[in-house]
């Protein structure tokens, strides 16, 4: 603290601290050798409270092993703040990557399994607006319309739903007629609002190697759909991962809202395409999703310590364990949501919440390197031996008696 100030009577009076009754005291006139009882002016501000300062590293985590297998890898908590950090760690499950069941690259339809991707969007219930799964089993559902070009246009299909028992499903038409064919919601004023739904698609036929259809999204004005008025969102075909996978697309409507009513437009358009699915529609007010709400434990995920102090200055390595062991070939995903005592609000690092995603990716990672077998030589044959063999790349030696 900084006190700044004086006495009525200059050069003679000031405070002293005194250490054993921890008080300022008037001082001693230097002259009189009397205590002055003399006002004084003190004025002063505390210095800076020392504050955590959460640094994680790496920001994420991924692995790919083979089946009933473990791998661990290192967390860093640092701390380079001027206070102890307390921190604690949880598990949030995320989602599981399927991959399809296997389809020529120039599928025109979906194969019997199809794949899943991970969620880009979690929505909370009770902002939604409008949810459509198609579970009533026809399309267009309730409330809903479709204005259809083709003799080829959107229908309802059971093969493989992104969830439930329905999803609505529009294929190629196959006397190669044009196809440009809505699936309209029913109409609402918004104010706001954000759009994510499930699809999938050929990649092959609608993205990479042809453009000969897509998967429009429109904010639809009026009655009827395509008539120049209405407001162009964007295309589903980027989200697709690789044909016939199940991937969440996102648009916020806000910006593009026109102030009156609108209904959501799907428009499949194509010639000479291939069959795209749509499904678990959503429309809501959120601005994103809700991270780390739902802590829960993680079956293949493990971390050691889940909790600890990290000195001002210093760090602390965790043991992140992947255990593969029972699980089928695919993707799965986690975050691992790290709480502290740092003062500035999250998520993000250097916050009181740092998530770190964490992936695990289980496959045939084939095997390891060979191992030949000779026979015991002499010294000079062996070296030779084995340096030939080194050179050639041909795996690892092992001796064994002839």
């Amino acid at each position: 603290m900084t006190i700044a100030g004086q006495t009525q009577k200059p050069g003679a009076n000031g405070l002293q601290w005194d250490p054993n009754a921890s008080a300022w005291n008037p001082a001693m006139d230097t002259g009189s050798n009397t205590q002055q009882d003399l006002p004084f002016v003190i004025e002063g501000t505390g210095g800076p409270v020392e504050q955590p300062n959460i640094d994680v590293a790496p920001l994420a985590l991924a692995s790919t092993q083979g089946p009933n297998t473990t791998a661990n890898q290192t967390l860093t908590i640092g701390n380079d703040g001027e206070a102890n950090l307390t921190w604690n760690i949880a598990e949030e499950p995320a989602a599981i990557v399927m991959a399809p069941a296997p389809a020529a690259v120039d599928a025109r339809r979906a194969p019997a399994t199809v794949g899943r991707s991970v969620p880009r969007r979690i929505v909370r219930p009770e902002a939604v607006l409008l949810n459509e799964g198609f579970e009533g089993g026809v399309v267009p559902p309730s409330g809903w319309t479709r204005q259809a070009q083709a003799p080829t246009t959107w229908g309802i299909s059971t093969y493989d739903p992104h969830s439930g028992t329905y999803y609505a499903d529009i294929e190629y038409d196959p006397g190669m007629n044009p196809q440009s064919e809505w699936l309209l919601s029913p109409e609402l004023t918004l104010s706001s609002g954000t759009l994510s739904f499930w699809s999938f698609g050929s990649v092959y036929w609608c993205r990479d190697n042809f453009d000969n259809c897509d998967l429009e999204v429109w904010l639809v004005v009026g009655p009827t759909a395509g008539d120049g008025d209405d407001i162009y969102v964007g295309l589903a075909d980027p989200s697709w991962p690789e044909s016939w996978t199940w991937a969440q697309s996102t648009f916020d409507l806000t910006p593009l809202l026109p102030g009156g009513p609108v209904r959501v437009g799907f428009r499949y358009v194509g010639e000479d395409g291939a069959e795209v699915a749509l499904d678990d529609i959503v429309l809501d007010g959120e601005t994103g999703p809700v991270i780390c709400a739902n802590p829960a434990d993680v079956p293949w995920l493990s971390e050691a310590p889940t909790s600890g102090t990290t000195a001002a200055g210093g760090s602390t390595p965790v043991t992140v364990t992947f255990n593969s062991t029972g699980l089928a070939m695919g993707t799965y995903t986690a975050n691992l949501c790290i709480t502290s005592n740092d003062p500035d609000p999250g998520p993000g690092n250097g916050t009181n919440l740092v998530v770190v995603p964490v992936e695990l990716t289980v496959a045939d990672v084939g095997p390891g390197p060979s191992v030949l077998e000779i026979p015991t030589l002499a010294p000079v044959g062996g070296a030779l031996l084995g340096l030939l063999l080194a050179g050639l790349g041909l795996g690892t030696l092992r001796r064994r008696r002839a």
